[in-house]
């Protein structure tokens, strides 16, 4: 094996300083290797482990001339520092081609804390004149887009007539819903008149003919609110969940109102269009035999229900304000008459009051009836986009319906929550029933 001869003075090389901490150190005899990977203990920690021909470095290495020493072929070179060096082995040295020499190599310049808090300053102050500067064009933008013709201005159009085309449209799939199902049922309203009819009659024992003109011994329809109210009771509540009693109006109001809340609100020209005479005529007979029908369950046109109720509230003998309120319901409609606000939108809060007081003045049949038709008709000018019925003409139908002013009926309607709120208040007694009328057979006997 052939040994690696390396002159340690040779001019060609400069002198390989010690560049890391701790290898060299200050005993004659110990020297450290400058290999990461090399043990303690072996041949190269010792000058004794690299023969006779090792030199001390500080003995003047290189004063007699040249100086060679002997490494194994997987040895790497180890160059000793010189003197010069000596003192400035910890510090980073770079070597220079041009003078083939080592010098230290300049320590980097650090920036003081207050550098550091300048730059952070100057950065917070970028961000935040970037945040406003942002906040503004936002601001700008939301202006402009606001403006009429704007982009929100447009949106706002757009989902607007969506909307609108979507109740038309969902309004026309409920009514083929409704003709479908209707298509579906087999029971018309003529039907269910002789049928009822006829249960009633066989339970009595008795038969007579069911012409559409025949008047029944105890009409619904034509007599006073009380009487209707005794003799047209609902039996089972239906699907409206109202806040009423249903034994405070009679059946007819009931369940018009419910079926008309159900499957008219959004008819076109509900309570101005008139629906057939003959079901009319029909449904008239059947609640004055005193039947409770859910009119939900038949096959029906909203408006033959619409013109029945209209038909029961024409016919009531006595205005539904009394006799005895007349007076001051007169008063106040000439103040509401007086006012800029036809559709009564703001009125003023003492003179709601004050009708509210007088409203309590009310039979409770007359209170429970005036407040559930009221509150059914603010939910049918609510949908005035689709039925086209709105508070103006809902005024020129029930105002003579009803024998009051347009403006009082406008109040009832736009305000009933404040003047005429429900459930019924307890303070309100029903007025007793009249007496029931004796068989004519009876009178007879007696006479």
């Amino acid at each position: 094996m052939s040994r690696l001869q390396v002159n340690v003075n040779s001019p060609g090389l400069p002198p390989r300083p010690l560049s890391r901490p701790g290898a060299y150190t200050s005993s004659d005899t110990e020297y450290k290797s400058l290999s990461d990977n090399e043990e303690p203990g072996s041949p190269f920690d010792t000058p004794s482990g690299y023969g006779s021909d090792w030199v001390d470095e500080r003995a003047g290495l290189g004063a007699t001339g040249t100086s060679t020493k002997s490494f194994g072929p997987t040895i790497p070179p180890k160059w000793s520092p010189s003197a010069q060096h000596a003192e400035t082995s910890r510090t980073p040295l770079t070597y220079s081609a041009s003078s083939n020499s080592y010098s230290p190599r300049p320590a980097p310049q650090r920036t003081g804390s207050t550098s550091i808090s300048s730059l952070t300053k100057t950065f917070r102050e970028k961000a935040e004149i970037a945040a406003k500067s942002a906040a503004k064009n936002t601001a700008d933008w939301h202006a402009r887009a606001s403006q009429p013709g704007g982009v929100l201005a447009r949106a706002k159009e757009m989902g607007a007539e969506i909307s609108v085309k979507a109740r038309e449209a969902a309004t026309e799939a409920a009514t083929a819903a409704r003709e479908a199902a209707a298509a579906a049922k087999t029971t018309n309203v003529n039907e269910v008149v002789g049928g009822y009819l006829k249960r009633k009659d066989s339970g009595s024992g008795t038969r007579r003919s069911y012409a559409e003109d025949e008047k029944p011994a105890n009409p619904v329809f034509g007599s006073r609110l009380v009487e209707a109210v005794s003799r047209s009771q609902v039996e089972m509540t239906g699907r409206g969940g109202y806040r009423i009693d249903p034994s405070d109006v009679p059946a007819v109001v009931y369940r018009s109102i419910e079926f008309l809340d159900i499957c008219g609100l959004e008819e076109v020209g509900i309570y101005r269009l008139s629906g057939s005479s003959k079901e009319v005529a029909g449904l008239k007979q059947l609640f004055n035999a005193g039947a409770d029908l859910d009119l939900t369950t038949i096959q029906i046109d909203p408006h033959t229900v619409s013109s029945m109720f209209k038909s029961f509230l024409r016919e009531l003998p006595e205005s539904i304000l009394t006799q005895q309120l007349n007076a001051q319901f007169s008063e106040i409609s000439a103040a509401l008459s007086a006012s800029d606000d036809p559709s009564a939108a703001t009125v003023d809060p003492n003179l709601l009051r004050r009708i509210g007081s007088v409203c309590l003045q009310l039979p409770r049949e007359n209170y429970a009836l005036l407040a559930f038709l009221s509150a059914h008709l603010y939910r049918v000018q609510e949908r005035q986009a689709l039925n086209k019925m709105n508070l103006g003409n809902l005024q020129v139908i029930f105002s003579p319906t009803l024998g009051m002013s347009s403006s009082l009926l406008a109040v009832f309607i736009m305000h009933h929550e404040t003047v005429l709120p429900l459930p019924v208040p307890p303070q309100l007694k029903r007025t007793p029933p009249p007496p029931k009328p004796r068989p004519a057979s009876v009178q007879s006997n007696d006479s």
